[in-house]
């Protein structure tokens, strides 16, 4: 969505269901997650909440030093997994990210 300032160089994952991470099956800092928009999903299926994407090969910037202002990144691929956003909260309270940056 161009119109959306905040979603500007962010990708989301919908169709019938919109998807989102969760802290608790992605890690902390969801913010710092990267996807490719050329990166092919993995559809898997948990009775508790139906089917979830698994999308190998994002990446995860980390700080490279330890300076307050960082100018330079190191990134690490993760695999990520997407859950729909009507089951967000589901395991106990985390952070939940629906736009993630591409």
């Amino acid at each position: 969505m161009p119109a959306i300032a905040a979603t500007v160089n962010s990708a989301a994952i919908s169709g019938c269901v919109v998807y989102c991470l969760e802290e608790i099956d992605n890690g902390a800092d969801l913010f710092v997650l990267s996807v490719s928009k050329k990166t092919k999903l993995k559809a898997e299926y948990e009775l508790s909440y139906g089917k979830y994407l698994q999308l190998p090969g994002a990446q995860k910037a980390a700080p490279a030093g330890s300076a307050l202002y960082q100018e330079r990144f190191d990134t690490e691929k993760v695999d990520l997994e997407f859950i729909p956003y009507y089951a967000f909260a589901n395991c106990g309270e985390s952070d939940m990210l629906v736009w993630v940056n591409s």
